[in-house]
């Protein structure tokens, strides 16, 4: 299902990715604490616009992904013998409005009727992204629960496992989807650009012209997961990527990063990492609220009481249930390793509050104190 389409295309510039750039002081557990930089405006590297969009995805879950390919669309995935170990579920979103930049394939842009994508000298272009703002509802997350067999079929059969595998399927409504047609910088005081028919809206440092736009629920992109395994069998190179120890910038919310101990099975793992992302947050707002930051408002509880609670961990805990609709998991990295018992590992996830959510996550800390009832989006996943 392809959403409706109101919008005129008029001839698009290239949005030219800058190379990766990290922001926000954030000290790993087994480093040294990182010097910010500055913000840099390009789409999470594993995350993927579908290029055929419907309301049941399940049937790619698990598929791998070709190696050396770099915008891909789940059309690109095959389904190998070892794609049998991966498992799935199905998870409610919480209904939270989210504004994002996603990579999109060749194909997916087409299927957008997204105009051609132009360099500054007019040849084709090497990177696309489009802006999505949305509604999720629902996501479909795969786990593999069993890590050693997994591990013994890529070892036996080397030719049925990639690095890469189609992991998560993302399901948003309301939405609408755009493309860059040049830099904010560029946009006249009208919402007029030079070349381009219509009003733009800027948004992450650029300018953009709205394209298709759908209203029910339906699965609209997926999340490409790392298998620990490359096309020869071999391990791969732990590469988590520089996230871990210093979170991106964004002008639209703030970056968490959350890390579990080695833990017998993936699922456990990542439930560990995102528990830890959510806690994070959970401490950050309420040092927000507390340190009188202007960023958070809307904290009906007793302030002064606040930092005595953050300090304790069945307060964090039962805030962290109360943002977790409002925090977003954006990537993952996982660290296998060998042990006596099997397989183990750790899980790290890079997770995403928005700017809007700020009000309503300092409701969740107001909620989850002595004598409240529950927060908002408390019980959600």
């Amino acid at each position: 299902m392809i959403p409706s389409h109101r919008a005129t295309f008029a001839t698009a510039m290239l949005l030219l990715v800058p190379g990766p750039a990290l922001a926000g002081k954030k000290k790993d557990k087994d480093g040294p604490a990182v010097t910010p930089a500055m913000m840099t405006i390009s789409p999470p590297q594993n995350v993927f616009v579908r290029n055929a969009w419907d309301t049941d995805p399940s049937r790619y879950l698990g598929r791998f992904l070709p190696e050396g390919t770099a915008a891909l669309d789940e059309a690109s995935s095959a389904k190998k013998q070892c794609s049998t170990f991966v498992s799935w579920t199905k998870i409610g979103a919480g209904g939270v409005q989210y504004d994002e930049l996603f990579q999109v394939s060749d194909t997916a842009a087409a299927s957008l009727g997204f105009p051609p994508f132009l360099s500054a000298s007019g040849s084709g272009s090497q990177t696309r992204m489009a802006r999505i703002r949305y509604t999720a509802t629902n996501k479909m997350v795969s786990d593999i629960e069993d890590p050693a067999a997994f591990e013994a079929c890529c070892k036996q059969a080397p030719d049925q496992c990639t690095s890469r595998y189609v992991g998560e399927f993302l399901e948003g409504a309301q939405g609408q989807v755009y493309f860059a047609v040049g830099n904010a910088s560029d946009v006249q005081a009208d919402g007029l650009l030079k070349g381009v028919a219509g009003q733009v809206e800027v948004s992450h440092g650029m300018a953009w012209q709205q394209g298709r736009t759908w209203d029910a629920p339906v699965y609209f992109a997926f999340k490409a997961y790392e298998s620990g395994w490359n096309d020869g069998g071999v391990v791969a190179a732990a590469g988590c990527g520089d996230w871990v120890n210093a979170p991106p910038r964004s002008s639209q919310g703030m970056y968490f990063v959350g890390v579990s101990e080695f833990l017998p099975s993936e699922s456990k793992a990542r439930e560990a990492a995102l528990l830890e992302a959510r806690e994070s947050v959970v401490k950050w707002v309420g040092e927000s609220i507390t340190t009188g930051s202007s960023e958070v408002s809307g904290y009906t509880g007793d302030v002064g009481a606040l930092s005595i609670q953050l300090q304790q961990e069945s307060f964090l805990q039962a805030a962290a249930s109360g943002v977790a609709s409002m925090v977003k998991d954006e990537n993952w990295c996982l660290e296998p390793a060998g042990s006596p018992g099997g397989v183990l590992t750790k899980a790290k996830v890079l997770a995403f509050l928005p700017k809007s959510q700020y009000t309503a996550a300092a409701g969740a800390l107001a909620g989850a104190g002595p004598g409240s009832g529950p927060g908002p989006g408390a019980g959600a996943p």
